[in-house]
């Protein structure tokens, strides 16, 4: 099941709601395209139409921009303007806004030229989101304005409008909105009349995505918009629906999953470990002993030091204990694959044991997963785990992965392997939805 697309919004869709309401082209031939005048006429008002196509997350010198004023605590940053100081929202704004703020000075000058200094012509700029997903409705109005307000003189009223539409493979639907603001003269009427019509033409236009064959659907429902930048990735979710699904089960819209990992990846490299018993008789047993090292404690020293080689990985060194009825084996290889089979079975009842965190928790020593979930794809969630132990007096926390982009049961399988390891007693995890996509 794919995602559903729709048309972008276009100036032949606007000169059909002026036509409509007796309006009509500026310049009626292609003359608008090269000399500085407006669009459309209507009434004794000239108006100029913007869309807004480009996003400055596609540009790698914005990227780098937004990157600086991010702080940068895991392989994942949530471009969210609301977690910055007063003076990095401010730099947010600038960056992103720049097409707006040239969109609206290029038709602030469009307009004048067309009105030629008669004051009784109102001035109107129409400004459309039509594909710049990382600014939400009421952001990109605030821009609109506040660019409206400090750059441009030759604009009298400005109407902001977008088209954001949103799809779970099932369920869609469009939100249009168009916003009427004053500036420097008021035309309710005139602007009265163009909403009306406006309303009228989008019904039609969304009855003809859902059942037209021939619509262009060069627009994508909204989705992460993401970069990355020096191994880190800056993701702006896409909003969220505010409602359950009627569609699939529970109401839970599932997200997708670019990880590249169809089933659990490698979690571990296993070691088989021994007591004084059974080292003496896998020494005696194996053809190549001297993967054991010359003792018991030399074997010992080797693989401590493989430990700690490999203990914050995505894939920690664990040794399993190999029981005495087994460790009489023809290779080392052998004791490795009885000590991998003893592991699983370890892994698995850890995993089907996991339990949410909560301040009532039992363990005293016990592995912690925090994952958080961020946006429509798995691939934007990072992990952080760690050893607490709680014990009277040797109260501890140990980070072993930290703020790496790891799905949720990616993660839960490292975690036990960290937990047979360091010999804890159980997992619990928390996952923190804030930035998901529900």
């Amino acid at each position: 099941m794919e995602y559903l697309k729709i048309s972008k919004l276009t100036e032949d869709d606007f000169e059909k709601i002026f036509i409509r309401i007796g309006g009509s082209r500026y310049s009626p031939d292609h003359s608008r395209e090269t000399a500085l005048n407006c669009d459309f006429r209507y009434r004794n008002a000239l108006i100029e139409l913007k869309l807004i196509d480009e996003d400055p997350a596609e540009k790698a010198t914005k990227q780098e921009k937004l990157a600086q004023i991010f702080e940068k605590t895991a392989k994942t940053v949530v471009l969210d303007q609301n977690i910055l100081s007063k003076e990095n929202q401010v730099k947010y704004y600038r960056i992103i806004e720049t097409p707006i703020k040239n969109a609206l000075k290029k038709a602030s000058k469009q307009l004048k030229a067309s009105a030629g200094g008669d004051n009784s012509i109102v001035k109107i700029a129409i400004i459309i989101n039509n594909g710049l997903s990382l600014m939400l409705p009421e952001e990109f109005e605030d821009v609109v304005l506040k660019c409206a307000r400090n750059d441009t003189s030759g604009i009298d009223v400005v109407i902001v409008g977008g088209l954001y539409f949103y799809c779970d493979k099932f369920d869609s639907f469009a939100m249009f909105n168009f916003e009427k603001h004053n500036l420097r003269k008021e035309a309710d009427d005139i602007v009265n009349s163009i909403h009306e019509e406006w309303a009228k033409y989008i019904t039609e236009f969304m009855t003809r995505q859902l059942h037209g064959e021939n619509e262009p659907r060069d627009k994508e429902s909204l989705k992460d918009i993401s970069f990355m930048l020096h191994d880190v990735l800056y993701v702006k979710p896409p909003p969220k629906w505010g409602k359950p699904s009627t569609f699939w089960p529970g109401g839970v819209r599932p997200r997708e999953d670019n990880t590249g990992f169809t089933k659990c990846p490698p979690i571990a490299y296993i070691s088989p470990t021994f007591d004084s018993k059974t080292y003496g008789i896998a020494k005696a047993s194996i053809h190549d002993d001297w993967c054991l090292k010359g003792s018991l404690t030399e074997y010992k020293i080797w693989q401590e030091k493989e430990v700690l080689r490999h203990v914050n990985s995505f894939r920690p060194l664990v040794p399993v204990e190999i029981p005495e009825d087994m460790a009489k084996a023809n290779s080392f290889k052998d004791l490795t694959a009885i000590a991998i089979d003893i592991f699983s079975t370890q892994m698995r009842l850890l995993i089907e044991n996991s339990s949410e965190y909560s301040d009532r928790h039992q363990s005293l020593d016990y592995i912690l997963l925090t994952s958080i979930e961020i946006g429509l794809d798995k691939a934007n969630d990072v992990a952080f785990i760690t050893h607490e132990l709680e014990f009277p007096g040797i109260e501890k926390s140990v980070t072993l992965v930290h703020g790496e982009r790891l799905k949720f049961e990616h993660a839960l399988g490292i975690a036990a392997a960290h937990c047979i390891r360091v010999g804890a007693n159980c997992i619990y995890y928390e996952k923190d939805e804030t930035y998901k996509w529900v």
